[in-house]
């Protein structure tokens, strides 16, 4: 369970669609493929929640994920957002994306209502 400290690490909501945003952070500019590990966390939520500070107590995050993998935080919410659009988009997936499909079968629908937050590591 992340402490008081550490959820205040994690980095301004962020868009779905804006995720490469990410990258442009006070931390950065850095790599999309930094080899670096980071936790991020998912909301689906119908208010907007671009820019607003992380909230570990946010009811609206529906998943968090971790990655150290060797395409960096870019490949593996690529791999999410691959696994939300399989069958059309193929690619490799994401066991928690496979997941969520169940409850949330339109892409299109679910795209503007999918935020992300990320802690780095």
């Amino acid at each position: 369970m992340l402490n008081k400290q550490e959820s205040d690490n994690f980095s301004k909501w962020y868009k779905w669609e804006d995720r490469k945003d990410i990258f442009f952070t006070s931390r950065g500019p850095f790599s999309e493929n930094e080899k670096c590990s980071e936790i991020y966390a998912i909301a689906i939520s119908d208010e907007n929640l671009s820019d607003k500070p992380f909230d570990i107590n946010n009811k609206k995050i529906v998943y968090f994920g971790m990655t150290h993998q060797k395409n960096g935080l870019m490949g593996r919410l690529n791999q999410f957002d691959n696994s939300l659009q399989y069958p059309i988009k193929k690619g490799p997936g994401h066991g928690g994306a496979d997941r969520m499909k169940y409850c949330f079968r339109d892409y299109d629908r679910l795209i503007p209502l999918l935020f992300v937050s990320v802690l780095p590591i």
